[in-house]
């Protein structure tokens, strides 16, 4: 009995230890969701409003034409969706910059990878862009913001903060103070009746060699000055393993980049500020090589993009030079318990991806569609119906924005799939029958990486035909040139001994 009682008591201490030592959004996900995105809801309520107004309209048609016989409902049969390869030509400009790569050795290929809690502490990304550094060289895990709700899963990179940042985040409306930075979040520290110092401490990863903490650059906004008011000027220092250096963040433009110590396998950056100053994040990526950085911002449905500043994100397009792209949501949009169709979100997602094109101009795009999903229907889990139409949906805004698509519904086995991966003698996702563990991640990312290298291989032998059909056209002019240089020494040759 003591023995009972002894082990339900380490059993409460190790759950007591644990809801401290993790996020309470990971570790509890039936408490109160902090990450909610507030347009997606204003959005909901709009169509709301708009399907009221439709129903009346069908309801006074209806009344109209009683006489007019019915249509007996269609049966649909589910079709794999296409993967998108007819759609191969919209990612050239990717491909090009990733073969100029593979050719010469030299030059950086980087990629945006938008998403939600699907990609919560680097899951998925990071075992994507291992592969992609693996074959194209690189170092790095990219950019990484001053905070995260999910960094203590995350094993691309060691990253702590103290508890005292300030975030604004494009999920909420009224977060407007700063603009938001390329992941659509802002941190600061402080106001402007006491001062306060925060840090952050990042620290090199372990899971691949590739995971040097390279070329590593803060990047800041510019400070807030304060008329008539005994603010002062920010504080701002760098610790590393020789010492505390305190350094000057005084840029003044919108977007400014600050050159952190190389070299090191941990730095600690320190703040001290009245919240003036907004910092956005730090950039870890080699000169050469293929970089990945992962964007992802849990709750968010993707809408929230066009909240991204034009010009500010011009700024960041400079210094990063996107060539692709990803956009991976849908998890917190569809509901299985929703009964009405997603064109709106058709809708206002092409509106996201112009707007992205348009910050980010010349950039190719690729949109992944949502995983499989599982709910419980009687006394079975099983994929809902609805889902496969939610997909359809996700194709069509990349075929109306001449973006790639990729079904990682249907690469992971489309309907039933999520139920077979959680129950699997060596589960791959989670009892949520929606996210991924860490093997199904890496799997998913393995689908992704290989559909992509499939297309890329496809252009790669199409262009070194081309080059070759060229060089053959080459020669064929020089021979021809030769050739009637030769005959024009004989013919003169010729006339001047009949002379």
């Amino acid at each position: 009995m003591k023995k009972a009682l002894g082990l339900l008591l380490v059993a409460a201490l190790v759950g007591v230890g644990l809801r401290y030592a993790f996020p309470k959004e990971s570790l509890f996900p039936e408490e109160k969701k902090k990450h909610v995105d507030e347009l997606l809801a204003e959005t909901l309520n709009e169509v709301e409003q708009d399907s009221v107004v439709e129903k009346r309209e069908v309801e006074i048609d209806t009344v109209a034409s009683q006489q007019t016989p019915v249509a007996e409902p269609e049966v649909i049969v589910e079709e794999p969706i296409q993967q998108g390869v007819e759609s191969i030509g919209y990612l050239d400009v990717f491909f090009d910059k990733l073969y100029r790569l593979e050719q010469k050795k030299k030059g950086q290929v980087r990629i945006a990878f938008f998403g939600d809690s699907m990609l919560d502490a680097d899951m998925i990304v990071m075992q994507f862009r291992h592969y992609l550094q693996r074959r194209f060289g690189g170092y790095g895990v990219g950019f990484v913001p001053i905070t995260s709700v999910s960094a203590l899963g995350r094993y691309s990179i060691k990253h702590s903060f103290s508890t005292n940042w300030k975030k604004q985040t494009f999920l909420k409306k009224n977060d407007t103070f700063f603009p938001f930075g390329i992941n659509g979040e802002v941190f600061f520290i402080g106001d402007t009746i006491g001062k306060q110092k925060a840090t952050v401490t990042f620290r090199r990863g372990s899971a691949y060699r590739e995971l040097a903490l390279s070329s590593p650059k803060l990047f800041y906004g510019k400070q807030k000055r304060y008329k008539n008011s005994n603010v002062g000027v920010a504080k701002f220092a760098v610790r590393t393993a020789t010492g505390e250096q305190e350094l000057n963040l005084d840029g003044d433009k919108e977007l400014n980049v600050f050159r952190l110590p190389e070299g090191q396998n941990r730095f600690t950056l320190v703040l001290e500020d009245f919240g003036t100053l907004p910092l956005y994040g730090v950039s870890f990526a080699s000169l050469d090589g293929v970089i990945v950085d992962n964007l992802a911002v849990r709750g968010n449905s993707g809408l929230t993009l066009t909240r991204l500043r034009t010009n500010l994100m011009r700024q960041f397009q400079k210094h990063f030079g996107y060539d692709l792209l990803i956009l991976s949501y849908g998890t917190n949009v569809f509901s299985p318990t929703y009964d009405k169709s997603y064109a709106w979100y058709g809708r206002r997602m092409k509106r996201v991806v112009k707007h992205l094109k348009n910050c980010f101009d010349g950039t190719d795009v690729l949109v992944v569609s949502m995983a499989d999903r599982a709910v419980k229907e009687g006394e079975e889990m099983q994929t809902p119906p609805a889902l496969h139409d939610f997909i359809q949906v996700q194709k069509s805004i990349a075929d109306s924005t001449q973006s790639a698509f990729f079904s990682l519904y249907d690469a992971m086995g489309g309907a039933g799939s999520m139920k077979e991966w959680v129950e699997a003698m060596s589960p791959l996702a989670n009892k949520d029958y929606t996210h991924f563990n860490s093997k199904g991640a890496e799997k998913a990312a393995t689908f992704l990486y290989d559909w992509l290298i499939e297309q890329y291989e496809g252009y790669k032998a199409q262009r070194i035909k081309e080059e070759k059909v060229e060089e053959e056209a080459k020669t064929d002019s020089v021979s021809l040139t030769h050739q009637d240089t030769v005959n024009f020494e004989e013919n003169t040759t010729t006339q001047t001994v009949t002379q």
